[in-house]
């Protein structure tokens, strides 16, 4: 679930404006230069113009009205103005900030408000929401989209040598569906420590297949043996796809022999192939690299010729004769590395 956060390009623009004014706009199209509005007072987080008295911050409650008025005047330039307003005031200002942000999460048509569409999955990326994210993502008030996006700000905010703790303490609380799915398959694979918490998460998410995917995906990239012992189980599983999975994942962890693995089942019944085959040479050539395993693929397409393939399945390699170019076949590069460690 998802990198795609990176950035921090906030709308800003003003808090009022007279009816017929124009919102200034920054090069980005954000409304960052200061105005000055209701005679006195200026934008929130800039400074007066100069003789003009410093604006006094307005309290926190009058912000809620202010923010119903201007979704009745469908002033988008308004609201994205209050809202950095709120962020700038920090955890005094989060509350309504949640409340703010719940309310426009319901609103579907946010064109109609001046706002587009794409203006809180931006906002909710960017990195002067992670205060926020922090403050709320354990709140149990919250849920849905905001939640979702509180969540992965602040995975993103972990960075890579605190992804997998992160992710594993909100897969163990989590309960939505989309969201375990998607911190599954956020998971990187684990340090020899986080074996134990993936393989729990596993099991506390075993009804949810998805879930259970991502984290076979992930310990795929991790030879220990208690992965290898772990991966072995569930080759045996009662859900076909789990075990194939497993399968894959057991051979990406500990492969026997060099060669490209193939990591699916081909569907359509014209190649003899199945996922958890490693191929090891193409007419008598060895394969390499799963870049080079598609290349003859298209060349044998070409030519029309057909090849022979050696492919080690079950501890025994064998060759076959390839009729049909294996064009649509997923594969990755494998090899031996001296097992469980």
């Amino acid at each position: 679930m998802g990198a795609a956060w990176q950035g921090d390009r906030m709308a800003a623009g003003e808090a009022e404006r007279p009816a017929a004014a124009e919102a200034p706009r920054g090069p980005d199209g954000d409304g960052a230069e200061p105005r000055q509005v209701s005679g006195t007072a200026t934008v929130p987080g800039t400074s007066p113009a100069p003789g003009q008295p410093r604006a006094v911050a307005t309290p926190i409650p009058d912000l809620r009205a202010r923010f119903a008025f201007l979704l009745d005047k469908k002033d988008g330039d308004g609201i994205r103005a209050l809202i950095r307003d709120l962020q700038d005031r920090g955890e005094e200002a989060f509350p309504l900030l949640a409340e703010i942000l719940k309310a426009l999460y319901e609103i579907k048509d946010r064109k109609a408000i001046g706002l587009d569409g794409m203006f809180l999955d931006r906002l909710m990326e960017g990195t002067r929401m992670r205060p926020f994210a922090a403050w709320g993502v354990s709140r149990p008030d919250f849920s849905g989209e905001l939640h979702q996006m509180m969540v992965w700000n602040v995975l993103a905010a972990a960075g890579p040598d605190d992804n997998n703790r992160v992710a594993l303490a909100f897969l163990e609380k989590e309960s939505d569906p989309e969201m375990c799915e998607g911190l599954a398959w956020s998971l990187d694979p684990p340090a020899p420590e986080e074996v134990k918490s993936m393989i729990e998460a596993y099991h506390a998410h075993s009804l949810q297949q998805r879930v259970s995917l991502g984290l076979l995906s992930a310990l795929a990239g991790s030879p220990t043996l208690e992965s290898i012992r772990f991966l072995e189980s569930q080759t045996a599983s009662a859900d076909p796809t789990i075990a194939e999975h497993a399968l894959v994942a057991l051979r990406t962890a500990r492969p026997p022999v060099a060669g490209v693995l193939l990591t699916t089942t081909d569907e359509t019944g014209k190649l003899p192939f199945r996922a958890g085959d490693i191929v090891v040479s193409w007419n008598g050539v060895p394969v390499g690299t799963a870049t080079r395993w598609y290349e003859l693929g298209k060349e044998m397409k070409i030519s029309g010729e057909s090849v022979v393939v050696e492919v080690e399945r079950n501890g025994v390699i064998e060759q076959v004769t390839l009729k049909e170019p294996p064009l649509k076949t997923s594969a990755r590069a494998v090899k031996p590395a001296g097992g469980p460690r």
